[in-house]
């Protein structure tokens, strides 16, 4: 988290922020809170504890309470700090982050709201979408920043409330596909700008690329190609390209080479596992494998 302030104000702090010193971990347990303070040692992190949120752990199964709790917690603590004036990057601790992209973020001209994409998709990040584009890809918010600015505060309250209208209607709701409701609308009616970042370097563990690959790719020349053919091409625009595993769930350095996050969002529990004990050992072994630069199985091949 940032506080705002002017462009040149943050162009000058951007070499002095590090993901380390501006990360703050959302607890709302005693014992989780206690164990972030043990690795703020080690790591120079924040840790935070709000113990308003009882719900305890039943499993994290879809639609449960403790599910639909985590999604409210996690809207809420964005809504909170872009309220306070923070330029805010939400992370689901369900990512590997092998590099800092604070950077990244910040040199794109102009952004008010950056997300990842569900797809591999042929697009230049660097440029803002349009409300065409947005309705043939999904956002996905395990990683998000949102720049502090009244119009992305009155889209993260839609998004709250999007919710809330949800869970009235139905008994549940996904902050994710609530995100996907209102915010291609409420950010072209606030004149928002919102980038999408990079599949190739944000790598995500959904669909093909995610089960069956060691990841998205594509060359920029298909991104040019794109660019350069305008309207007509349009439904062409999506790429299936990915790099397959060298043996079953096996990758190594010259795939994540460049990546900048890996989220496991899309991983299932196995022989009576739950999703996050798997998620761990995944997130486990890509972290070992990049630090020995060595290859490691990082997915499940199915």
């Amino acid at each position: 988290m940032q506080r705002r302030g002017s462009t040149k104000q943050q162009a000058s702090t951007a070499s002095e922020l590090t993901l380390a010193n501006i990360l703050v971990v959302l607890t709302w347990t005693q014992q989780a809170y206690d164990r972030c303070t043990e690795l703020r040692h080690q790591y120079g992190h924040h840790c935070a504890v709000d113990s308003r949120h009882q719900q305890q752990d039943d499993g994290k199964h879809y639609f449960s309470a403790f599910w639909l709790a985590m999604g409210f917690y996690r809207v809420g603590a964005i809504v909170n700090a872009i309220s306070q004036g923070l330029d805010t990057v939400f992370l689901d601790s369900d990512t590997v982050v092998l590099g800092d992209f604070l950077l990244l973020i910040q040199s794109l001209d102009g952004a008010d709201v950056v997300t990842t994409t569900e797809r591999c998709v042929v697009r230049n990040y660097s440029r803002p979408y349009d409300r065409n584009e947005l309705t043939a890809w999904t956002a996905n918010i395990g990683l998000t920043y949102f720049r502090a600015v009244p119009g992305t505060l009155r889209c993260g309250t839609s998004w709250m409330a999007r919710m809330f209208h949800d869970v009235v209607i139905s008994g549940r709701t996904w902050d994710q596909v609530a995100f996907n409701v209102v915010f291609p609308d409420c950010y072209r009616h606030f004149g928002l700008v919102w980038y999408g970042l990079d599949p190739r370097v944000f790598q995500l563990s959904c669909g093909q690329a995610g089960f069956k690959q060691c990841g998205c790719t594509f060359d920029d020349a298909d991104v040019q190609a794109y660019e350069s053919g305008g309207e007509a091409v349009r439904p062409e625009r999506m790429s299936q390209k990915f790099v397959p595993f060298s043996s079953p769930g096996v990758c190594g350095p010259a795939d994540w080479r460049l990546w900048h996050t890996k989220h496991y969002n899309c991983i299932i529990g196995v022989n009576g596992s739950s999703p996050q004990v798997v998620k761990a050992e995944y997130m486990r072994n890509l972290i070992k494998a990049a630090h020995s630069n060595t290859t490691g199985v990082i997915m499940p091949s199915r």
